[in-house]
């Protein structure tokens, strides 16, 4: 009748896709891979390629969100829906990534760190109000919450940079995602 798919009548329903959330993106991302490994169709990506891809995005919207934190943004609403769709997501791929040496579980855990200092400066009356780092002594328009934000981005990118230096030690690493993770970090 009138809905597409109702009563057997036209196709299904397209999903819905949340442009920004990133729930959407892993639930489309895997019942994609899911269906082409159903059907026999080869997937042109190597499974750690697959399986780093979210993290790169992710890594993105993570810059994203402390560029926005730093111009701004200073609720906690938005900031910690950001922080639940994409920082914590990123830091469970970099914690369980199976092909862990011992220093890339250490960044894992030193980002879950961040995010718990992260949280407390989101608690915090003062966390979005202009900060001076006592250790680099930046300042940070965004306040604690920024200066935190930036703690994961610099471990994120260091995790990275430890991807990147086992990947080019082995040779069956794909290329393309190698200059990825270069690009991204």
């Amino acid at each position: 009748m009138g809905l597409a798919g109702a009563g057997g009548q036209g196709p299904p329903p397209t999903p819905r896709v949340h442009v920004g959330g990133r729930r959407s993106f892993f639930a489309g991302t895997v019942a994609a891979i899911s269906s082409a490994a159903l059907a026999g169709v080869s997937t042109p990506a190597s499974a750690k390629e697959l399986a780093l891809a979210p993290a790169d995005l992710l890594f993105d919207e993570l810059k994203d969100l402390k560029a926005l934190v730093h111009d701004g943004l200073k609720a906690n609403g938005p900031v910690g829906k950001s922080v639940g769709n994409t920082l914590e997501p990123l830091q469970r791929i970099l914690e369980y990534n199976p092909n862990n040496t011992a220093e890339m579980r250490a960044k894992a855990l030193e980002l879950k760190g961040h995010m718990l200092e992260l949280k407390q400066a989101m608690a915090a009356p003062d966390g979005y109000e202009p900060y001076v780092s006592k250790s680099t002594k930046e300042t940070y328009p965004g306040g604690k919450v920024e200066r935190e934000l930036e703690e994961a981005v610099e471990t994120v990118g260091e995790y990275c940079a430890l991807q990147i230096a086992r990947s080019s030690s082995s040779p069956d690493e794909s290329a393309s995602l190698e200059a990825r993770l270069v690009a991204r970090c």
